[in-house]
């Protein structure tokens, strides 16, 4: 699911952070036992980062812990609509008010403050201004389908009207973007097929992911694997005939 998918892609981030960490202790100052808000401050520290309230709140979203951005919040005396989204987050049942109220906020002055963390965080919580890149942070393809899968659930959870087309997406549209925007090209699957194997497959592209495998000698067996562990979990569109390609 599009949610098991979001929170896989956390459990990474939070491995990554670790081995960053780990690769520079005399930088990161990390002691005792860490959660996740010293797992964050470390991290930023280590990336020669200013240690920022909002860039704090991003990397313990992206951490997948929402409990440690909403306490960084809280320490430092942050009152608002961000947090009862927060408090909120779990079950994606975030307030309309709250979140109409951060859209305004973003819109209103926000989306051009300097901080671009703040800028991230508010385009997450409130569900708005989607198609911005937000380059600046998200230097990854995970971070990039992260943000997408995010602001596909919240969207789908807060069952609220939308008032523009720009601050609106769904899981198909992501797919869409991926294969037609981005594409073999971009990923340049001949010489990496894994690494857009892997792109299709977080975003629900299961069969697409097992034609690219499929077409090299050398990731053909796994393309075999990978379709009978998806079969097996009643994944795939299966083809009438075994005669049809796996596209058709």
């Amino acid at each position: 699911s599009t949610q098991s998918t979001g929170e896989y892609l956390e459990r990474g981030f939070v491995q990554f952070v670790q081995t960053t960490i780990c690769g520079q202790l005399e930088v990161a100052e990390l002691g005792g036992v860490p959660g996740v808000m010293e797992l964050a401050s470390s991290y930023l520290s280590v990336r020669s980062q200013e240690v920022s309230v909002w860039g704090l709140v991003f990397v313990c979203l992206r951490c997948g812990s929402p409990a440690a951005a909403l306490k960084v919040l809280q320490d430092d005396g942050y009152e608002g609509e961000i947090e009862t989204i927060l408090e909120n987050w779990a079950n994606l049942s975030q307030p309309t008010a709250a979140r109409d109220k951060v859209r305004q906020l973003y819109y209103g002055g926000v989306n051009g403050c300097g901080d671009p963390y703040k800028r991230l965080v508010f385009s997450i919580l409130g569900g708005c201004d989607i198609e911005r890149r937000h380059g600046d942070i998200l230097t990854t393809v995970q971070d990039y389908i992260w943000l997408k899968l995010v602001h596909v659930l919240t969207c789908h959870g807060a069952g609220r009207d939308f008032r523009s087309n720009k601050d609106k997406v769904s899981l198909s549209e992501v797919q869409e973007h991926v294969l037609k925007e981005y594409g073999e090209n971009h990923f340049s699957s001949l010489n990496s097929p894994y690494l857009y194997a892997l792109v299709l497959l977080l975003t629900g592209l299961y069969e697409s992911a097992i034609e690219v495998l499929y077409r090299g000698e050398e990731s053909r067996a796994n393309a075999i694997h990978l379709a009978l562990t998806l079969h097996s979990h009643g994944l795939l569109n299966i083809s009438l005939s075994p005669h049809l390609p796996i596209l058709s």
